[in-house]
């Protein structure tokens, strides 16, 4: 925590609503001791690897992700009316998240915490924070959520105390619920806490294909009768490089279109990384 620890000793030395000086104090959440890698440490944001809690089964570690499809995912997920990450939330954090994930072990979780501004007031609101628990399984890409738009910066402000930023945890919601919405296109809700985003299609990237044993074991095909009656097996056509790389551009081009459409990027940016892309040809 040593953003934070710094942020909280910047405040103390500007002083209080008095000018006095502060004696910071920075609550340390109950999952740090698990920590085996900060990928993040901001002000008053992080990301890092973690053990697994005990009696987790193993995840299917380490994930490939691209950031443009990580940001769709955790953006379709809302509390009440808006988005649990916005797109704010969603550019501080998403690649430190791709990183963390692309790192992690199958006995490892990635958590994170992240604040921003989420009311009506927009820039003269005060940051509350939002944090969750990462890891994917053959069910698809599972997000615990801790601490949801849970104020801490006027209360950080008035005396220097920040609150434990404490992570989503499996085995029961934290004292404050937490309730999420989903769309159905999106995943599934586990707990009202915990979404499951996009079952199965990010686990299936992770397995190697191995041939099916039935495949092995065949029975032998009997003879024809007569040679004539035998037709060569044509091979399959493979793709090309040229196939392989249509399909790569075309779907980075769709995913950006439907982050435009989803209001996750500005038209300019999207602008921006279609330019790239393309001269990328």
């Amino acid at each position: 925590m040593a953003g934070l620890m710094a942020a909280a000793s910047l405040h103390a030395q500007n002083g209080g609503p008095s000018g006095a000086a502060l004696v910071p104090q920075v609550s340390r959440d109950t999952a740090a001791p698990r920590t085996v890698a900060m990928v993040h440490q901001g002000t008053f944001n992080y990301v890092r690897i973690e053990r697994a809690e005990d009696g987790a089964a193993p995840n299917l570690h380490p994930l490939d992700i691209t950031e443009e499809d990580l940001a769709k995912m955790l953006g379709a997920v809302r509390l009440g009316t808006k988005p649990l990450l916005n797109k704010d939330d969603l550019e501080d954090i998403v690649p430190h998240l791709v990183t963390a994930l692309d790192r992690a072990t199958p006995q490892q979780d990635v958590s994170f915490a992240v604040a921003g501004k989420h009311s009506a007031f927009g820039l003269l609101a005060a940051r509350d924070v939002t944090t969750g628990r990462l890891f994917n399984t053959a069910a698809g890409l599972q997000l615990i959520v801790g601490l949801a738009h849970k104020p801490f910066e006027d209360q950080f402000k008035a005396g220097g105390t920040l609150i434990p930023f404490e992570p989503g945890r499996r085995a029961a919601p934290l004292a404050e619920p937490v309730t999420l919405k989903l769309a159905a296109s999106a995943g599934t809700l586990s707990r009202a806490d915990w979404a499951v985003l996009r079952p199965g299609t990010l686990a299936q990237v992770q397995q190697v294909e191995a041939p099916p044993a039935a495949a092995a074991k065949a029975a032998p095909v009997a003879p024809a009768t007569s040679p004539a009656a035998v037709s060569p097996v044509q091979p399959a056509a493979q793709p090309t490089p040229a196939d392989a790389r249509f399909r790569e551009i075309s779907e980075r081009l769709k995913t950006l279109e439907r982050l435009r459409d989803a209001g996750l990027i500005t038209p300019q940016e999207y602008e921006q990384k279609r330019k790239q892309i393309v001269e990328g040809l």
